[in-house]
């Protein structure tokens, strides 16, 4: 939605499609909804202002490096900024690219005139994050320290006690009982100053 505010940490940032896009095998082929090079996720500068438009990096803004991937049963892309972070906060612009195609090899008509070849943007603004990499379990349990009186019983479970789409859990298999540990922990580094929250 143009303009929203999420208050807790985001990891991802998804964006669905009236139709089918096109989505060859890998993710480099020009027009292809899971090549990076087909969006842009920019996070306000200095300023704190969003300057950039379309697919366009201007003023102060920084773009962030991406991995997008297609769920096609639900016409929505995933997109996920580099490191599994959350990111920080701050003000953002997400933009879908012209050169974005369907199957038909029709181009992105992202402002809705009829005619192809624009990009579709939303701007949003951050005001909680995360310290913790990876802490929504977006890449499994990269990043995290799994403490475990037998190994492989703590595994990343996608779909969360909330059935949240946009966080994971932590789920343990395990036959035993009393006197197990099951843990997953991480070390973070704090801000120098300010306040941080630890939870």
């Amino acid at each position: 939605t143009e303009g929203e505010v999420v208050d807790q940490p985001l990891t991802q940032v998804y964006a669905s499609f009236a139709e089918e896009m096109f989505d060859p095998p890998g993710d480099a082929t020009p027009g292809d909804v899971t090549n990076p090079a087909g969006w842009l996720l920019v996070a306000s500068g200095p300023d704190g202002i969003v300057d950039s438009a379309g697919c366009t990096v201007a003023g102060d803004d920084v773009a962030l490096a991406l991995a997008v991937t297609w769920s096609a049963a639900t016409r929505t892309a995933h997109l996920a900024p580099d490191g599994n972070q959350a990111l920080a906060v701050g003000s953002y612009l997400v933009a879908a690219c012209g050169t974005l195609l369907d199957p038909a090899g029709n181009p992105l008509d992202g402002d809705g005139n009829g005619t192809g070849g624009d990009a579709r943007m939303r701007t949003f603004a951050v005001r909680g994050t995360d310290l913790a990499g990876n802490p929504n379990f977006d890449a499994g349990l990269a990043g995290w320290t799994v403490v475990a009186t037998v190994p492989g019983e703590v595994a990343a479970d996608l779909d969360d006690a909330g059935e949240q789409p946009t966080s994971g859990s932590v789920a343990v298999t395990s036959s035993a009982g009393a006197g197990e540990i099951w843990q997953v922990e991480q070390c973070v580094a704090l801000p120098a100053h300010g306040w941080s929250r630890l939870s």
